[in-house]
């Protein structure tokens, strides 16, 4: 498995969140690879510039963006042609929760695990303990 890491996301301030988001990355190309995010908002596309680019021609080139809400990360389709789905339904703006398969293109993205710095886990779900995590 490819594992990839960043310091994704375009925070400013440069600070972290208090949320640490855990993405299983399923391209249509048989890559899959592992996202560890502590900033927000994150950008997913096919641009190289997105914070999550995508190699999927059904994907935008800014498809959709991961933002966090209240303590709670949300996902907003960018008004694409074809749409975001979450759990094989179209949204246009959703809660993210451990357990959720959010679909752009024919790429699958799992949300593995939504954990707070404080160390509490929202249905932390640990499928690959040696992912490294973004440096703070």
């Amino acid at each position: 498995m490819d594992q990839w890491e960043s310091g994704l996301g375009s925070d400013p301030s440069g600070t972290c969140s208090p949320v640490v988001l855990r993405l299983r990355v399923e391209e249509s190309t048989g890559t899959t690879r592992t996202i560890v995010a502590r900033r927000f908002p994150i950008v997913l596309g096919r641009l190289s510039q997105a914070d999550v680019p995508v190699d999927d021609p059904w994907t935008s080139a800014v498809h959709c963006l991961l933002d966090l809400h209240g303590g709670q990360i949300h996902v907003r389709d960018l008004e694409t042609r074809r749409g975001t789905t979450l759990n094989g339904l179209a949204i246009f703006r959703q809660r993210l929760r451990a357990g959720d398969v959010l679909e752009v293109g024919t790429t699958r993205l799992i949300v593995e695990s939504i954990a707070h710095q404080d160390g509490t886990r929202a249905a932390f779900k640990d499928t690959d303990s040696a992912t490294p995590e973004l440096p703070e």
